[in-house]
């Protein structure tokens, strides 16, 4: 019996060790959401866990640059895009170098070294790994072996840089044998040093550097192998996240140092930051390219751009495409297998029909809405049926009604708009069991703007196709399945709250709050904010309030709702849309994160939220989640 694999379950970033097979599951759109000044400034790049980073940076290493000039007609839109960005002209424009930060420098903060010592010995051991890194790539990119031919690569500076020559005696000299003598040599101490089982005399231990002195000696010198210039060194630390905090804060500085011409690129999770800087904002004036994967995205679609869905739709064909032709021997794309009607049966549409019938009783105009109520499909037909249900609800709760039946009133068509279509849409859903999570659109936005969580998302579709498959049957996934699979990835989601968040019990009371609110509002009878609640909003007055501590100290439980948002925002179970305009205010949108509604039957777009003052939802915390006497049981979490 032959295996299956489910492409969806690896994150290509990570898991794929073959360059093509990772570049060939790249979206190239991803590229888009790069800003314009990418060479001649530092560009930090933050997300949640999953958001996309290390792809982004792995696409620009040298190896991955080479891949793609070489094999150009394979991966034709991945080229144009690096084209069009300045990576690639003829060659590779630049010599990209990935450093991850996640090795073991934390240790070093924890060795029980002086802090001023340890930030020595964590800057001298980076900029060994750096030149180390950089020799290694610039000896492959001119198809040398590694370490055979280092002595083949040597540096030449400019004279008149005297910094720079400062930093080349530091680091070894500018002959590829010494760096990487130099920088081998500087590892075995440091490494040693945190090794040892006896007492650190560490007025005497390993000593240290002040800056990162590579980061100089790479702005000011030349590569060559042989007779052969090297293109210029582009930096590239992943999972800053992963160091320590002041770790952190002495890379972020060295990076932002204006004198320097290295290119360099920066990515860590939101989680490193703290409250106030996820809560911030858009910061200007600042030294360096600030790129935000979730927030690039969410600005691109307020303008009416679905660009992100598009990168997700390329990823999900592209990791799926060639399984899907090994296996079921069909050129369709994985989403084509998604495109399921809805169907509406017969007993379903006479059940919604005859409570349309009831609605409208001895109301001669209601009456006729139930007639004008048909559609071209059945689910059209439920639609109007529901959506007339809203309209009479509406209408019997006005406070002035008229002494007369208008049976002469306006048709349905005319009082009838998309948005309360999209309620009645949702409330066939909950009511009559109609299929309402499918769709490509609705697996796309379901990740909220994260691939891991889109991926995962896919993961579930998948494992149902190869089901099929398994079983001789066309992986077609109908509309049911999609509904019932989003459904329990989101009460998965839920569940698995408590296990991915830090100080997660005043976290996960906010998050049921704000869902209990949610829940209420878009069950109405009246539809109030069609087609439905997914978020709260404060004023952008209160969010200041809450930024500054001055003000926060003076609100109930504002210390305790500051720290709660960060970690919610940075973990992505809250996005947070900052300067959002209604109603000639603005307000930060706290919106779910978008996985999280299936479970209560909320909708996945955005715009629909309660504003809320900063007081009151502060006041969740303090209360504890039985203050909300209406709210459903059973809760979600018992806390």
């Amino acid at each position: 019996m032959r295996t299956l694999h489910n492409p969806f379950l690896s994150r290509a970033s990570e898991q794929e060790r073959e360059t093509f097979d990772f570049l060939r599951h790249v979206g190239a759109a991803v590229l888009e959401l790069l800003p314009d000044s990418l060479w001649d400034r530092p560009l930090i790049i933050r997300s949640a866990s999953g958001g996309g980073k290390t792809t982004l940076l792995r696409v620009f290493t040298a190896e991955s640059l080479r891949e793609v000039n070489v094999r150009r007609d394979d991966l034709r839109d991945l080229a144009e895009q690096l084209d069009r960005v300045g990576a690639l002209a003829d060659n590779p424009t630049h010599l990209g170098v990935l450093l991850n930060l996640s090795r073991d420098y934390r240790t070093i903060a924890m060795s029980g070294a002086p802090p001023g010592i340890a930030d020595r010995l964590f800057l001298r051991l980076l900029d060994a790994r750096i030149v180390s890194a950089v020799v290694r790539a610039a000896v492959g990119s001119c198809a040398g072996r590694y370490p055979d031919d280092v002595g083949r690569l040597h540096l030449e500076l400019d004279d008149s840089d005297e910094r720079a020559a400062v930093a080349a005696d530091q680091l070894g000299g500018l002959d590829g044998t010494a760096l990487v003598g130099a920088s081998r040599a500087i590892e075995s101490e440091i490494v040693e040093i945190l090794d040892s089982l006896k007492p650190v005399d560490w007025d005497r231990a390993a000593r240290g550097h002040s800056q990162l002195h590579s980061l100089r000696l790479l702005s000011s010198a030349e590569l060559l192998f042989d007779n052969q210039t090297v293109p210029p060194v582009h930096l590239l630390f992943d999972d800053g996240h992963a160091l320590a905090e002041d770790q952190r804060a002495a890379v972020l500085t060295a990076l932002q140092d204006r004198r320097l011409t290295v290119a360099r690129w920066y990515a860590e999770r939101l989680s490193a930051l703290d409250s106030s800087e996820v809560l911030q904002g858009e910061t200007r004036g600042r030294d360096y390219e600030l790129l935000e994967l979730e927030r690039a995205t969410r600005v691109n679609a307020r303008g009416g751009g679905r660009r992100f869905d598009r990168i997700l739709r390329e990823v999900g064909n592209l990791r799926a495409g060639w399984h899907i032709d090994q296996y079921t021997r069909s050129q369709r794309d994985f989403f084509e297998f998604l495109d399921s009607p809805v169907v509406v049966e017969d007993a379903q549409l006479e059940a919604i029909r005859n409570s349309a019938k009831e609605a409208a009783g001895s109301n001669t105009l209601h009456a006729r809405w139930v007639d004008e109520a048909t559609g071209k499909t059945a689910l059209e037909s439920a639609v109007l049926l529901r959506g007339a249900e809203i309209l009479m609800e509406r209408s019997r709760n006005k406070p002035q009604q008229t002494l007369f039946d208008p049976a002469e009133g306006p048709a349905l068509a005319e009082e009838l708009g998309s948005d309360v279509k999209g309620a009645a849409r949702l409330f066939l859903a909950r009511e009559h069991d109609v299929p309402y999570y499918a769709g490509a659109d609705t697996i796309t936005r379901v990740a909220s703007e994260n691939v891991e969580q889109f991926l995962r998302v896919c993961g579930e579709v998948f494992e149902y196709m190869l089901a099929k498959i398994t079983l001789d049957e066309p992986p077609t996934v109908p509309v049911e399945e999609q509904d019932r699979i989003l459904r329990f990835a989101s009460e998965r989601m839920w569940r698995e709250l408590p296990d991915r968040l830090p100080r997660y019990a005043d976290v996960i009371r906010l998050v049921n709050r704000i869902a209990r609110i949610a829940e209420q509002q878009t069950q109405r009878p009246t539809a109030p904010y069609p087609p439905g609640v997914n978020g709260i909003a404060i004023t952008m007055e209160d969010r200041t309030r809450l930024l500054n501590p001055g003000t926060r100290d003076r609100i109930p439980g504002g210390e305790r709702l500051f720290e709660a948002l960060g970690v919610a925002v940075a973990r992505n179970v809250l996005v947070a849309d900052v300067d959002y305009s209604v109603k000639k205010k603005r307000v930060m949108v706290l919106y779910l994160n978008r996985l999280l509604c299936p479970r209560l039957s909320l909708p996945l777009s955005r715009g629909s939220f309660r504003e809320q003052k900063v007081t009151e939802v502060a006041g969740w915390l303090l209360d504890g989640d039985d203050a909300e006497p209406t709210a459903p049981e059973p809760p979600l979490f018992d806390l």
